[in-house]
């Protein structure tokens, strides 16, 4: 019978000697969104009377490819150095000229019938015993990925343990060959308990299955604060401290707008929270006796910084992070719409996926971007984290 896509191909090889091989390539049965790759079948000789379509002996069976475990990789016979690694990008060519692939990439091959078994289990029983926790996300990933349309690879040796390089699949862009040293995403393989630490994850994609098999993927990015809101330097302006705010009569322009400080009262007053007033009193811009102290120094060193960027921080409790920022105000009355979303962290802070993306989804819900300041003494650095679908 016809192959699904209706591609077929016959090549006849002949070895000198008088005998002769057929080998016939065939479109494999991928999903319709994925790039396709392709199936090499064997047949024996055939009679020229024999049954055929389109010339091809029809009733033949494909050839059989198994693999065996040894350290911790899995080993595969046959032809598969040109059938898997050359044409998919599937595994790693050894020094010998064998192929090797790693846990997931068998349990993909095994689903899909493209590798018999490996060491004479099926896909059931080699999916009934992974080698740790992630292997069976790694799998979900590896198998959703493909299904897009993408080449990718360990980012290991199989056999390796993934925690050698903290990157589990480096992911080829579209268009790229199979075995293309480009690489468009780095992925880390997590479900959604895994505890992760920042630094040891900037400029990867989190690829986090839940507890549905489910998955989201989380691009974590450096950021650098950019505005273009100007403040020139006035005459102080007097204020009064009431409680951990300082009340402004007759205000500067500059300070209402654009600088944006405080909060209208009306009458020409402003009412200035405790980190504006700080601020202010440190840039000699507000006359103020026992000017009120931040109550968080990590916010403080987060605002002065932004305010540096010509950003204008305000509150962010509307939206559930400490400030919400705005990258240029002209006219403090109409300043427009906030540009993302700033949370303030400890240098050492660790996340579980899950507060990652519910604050992603947060910020997406409103149009804004999600970005985290991560505070060390008087070192800072920025992340911004989004959701992406590859």
């Amino acid at each position: 019978m016809r192959s699904h896509s209706g591609f077929r191909a016959l090549l006849i090889i002949g070895d000198g000697v008088g005998t002769i091989k057929s080998v016939y390539i065939q479109e494999s049965p991928v999903r319709p969104e994925s790039d396709i790759d392709f199936r090499l079948v064997r047949y024996p000789p055939f009679d020229h009377d024999e049954k055929t379509v389109d010339g091809i002996p029809d009733g033949t069976a494909e050839l059989p490819m198994n693999g065996s475990l040894e350290a911790g990789a899995i080993w595969l016979d046959g032809d598969a150095d040109h059938q898997l690694y050359q044409s998919n990008g599937v595994g790693r060519m050894a020094t010998d000229g064998r192929l090797k692939v790693s846990w997931a990439e068998a349990a993909y091959l095994l689903e899909r019938d493209e590798l018999t078994s490996v060491d004479g289990m099926g896909f059931e029983t080699f999916l009934s015993a992974p080698p740790d926790s992630l292997a069976i996300d790694r799998w979900l990933v590896y198998r959703d990925l493909r299904s897009r349309g993408y080449y990718l690879s360990t980012a290991y040796e199989p056999g390796e343990s993934p925690t050698v390089t903290k990157v589990d699949f480096l992911v080829r862009p579209r268009g790229a060959a199979p075995t293309s040293d480009e690489v468009a995403h780095r992925m880390n393989v997590v479900n959604e308990a895994t505890v992760v630490h920042l630094p040891s994850i900037v400029s990867m994609t989190l690829a986090v299955a839940d507890d549905e098999g489910e998955l989201t993927y989380i691009d974590i990015e450096p950021f650098t604060p950019r505005g273009s809101t100007s403040i020139d330097h006035w005459l102080p302006s007097k204020g009064r401290r009431v409680g951990q705010r300082v009340l402004v009569r007759e205000p500067s322009d500059m300070m209402v707008s654009p600088g944006f400080f405080g909060s209208d009262l009306g009458e020409s007053s402003i009412l200035l929270n405790a980190l504006e007033a700080w601020y202010l009193d440190e840039m000699d811009l507000l006359d103020v006796a026992d000017c009120p102290s931040p109550e968080d120094e990590k916010q403080a060193v987060v605002y002065r910084a932004l305010r540096d960027h010509g950003c204008v921080p305000r509150s962010g409790l509307k939206f559930g992070a400490d400030f919400r920022v705005y990258t240029d105000v002209a006219d403090a009355s109409d300043p427009g719409h906030s540009s993302y979303l700033v949370e303030v962290v400890d240098g050492e802070a660790t996340f579980t996926p899950r507060i990652l993306s519910r604050a992603v989804r947060l910020a997406g819900g409103v149009r804004k971007r999600h970005v985290i300041a991560a505070v060390d003494g008087t070192e800072l650095d920025w992340y911004e984290v989004e959701r992406k679908r590859p």
